[in-house]
C-alpha cells in the first residue's frame, strides 16, 4: 500500500506541476500578446507622427515652389510689359546696375535715360 500511495502522490504532484506550468505558460503568452500589441500601437503612433511631419514639410515645400512659380510668372509678365524698353529682370542679379526694387538697366547703372523706356507708373516706382 505504501508503494501505491507514493505512486499516487507522485502522479498527483506531476499533474499539479503540469497544470501550474500550463497556467504560467498561458500568463506568459498573454503578457507577450499584450506587449506585442502595445509595441504595434506605439510603432503606429510614431509612424503617424513621422508621416504628419513629412506631410507638413512637403506642404511647406509645395507652398514655397508655388510662391516661386508665382514670382517667376509675375517677373515674366512684367518682362513682357517692358520688352520694348531697355530694362530687364533677373533673379540672380549682381549689385552693379540694380536698384532697390531689383531692376537691372542696360547701361548697368540705372540711369534716367534707361529708366525713360519704362512705363510712367513703373518709372515712379523704380526711382534710384
Amino acid at each position: 500500500m505504501a508503494e501505491n500511495y507514493s505512486e499516487v502522490t507522485r502522479r498527483e504532484r506531476r499533474r499539479a506541476e503540469k497544470k501550474r506550468k500550463e497556467r504560467e505558460n498561458a500568463r506568459m503568452r498573454e503578457r507577450a500578446r499584450e506587449w506585442a500589441e502595445r509595441e504595434r500601437r506605439e510603432q503606429a503612433e510614431r509612424l503617424a507622427e513621422w508621416f504628419a511631419a513629412e506631410d507638413a514639410e512637403l506642404e511647406r515645400i509645395a507652398e514655397a515652389r508655388a510662391e516661386r512659380r508665382e514670382q517667376e510668372r509675375a517677373a515674366a509678365t512684367w518682362g513682357a510689359e517692358v520688352r520694348g524698353g531697355r530694362g530687364y529682370w533677373r533673379w540672380d542679379m549682381s549689385p552693379q546696375g540694380v536698384t532697390e526694387s531689383g531692376m537691372v538697366f542696360a547701361c548697368g547703372e540705372g540711369c534716367e535715360s534707361c529708366k525713360g523706356a519704362l512705363k510712367a507708373t513703373r518709372d515712379e516706382h523704380y526711382k534710384s
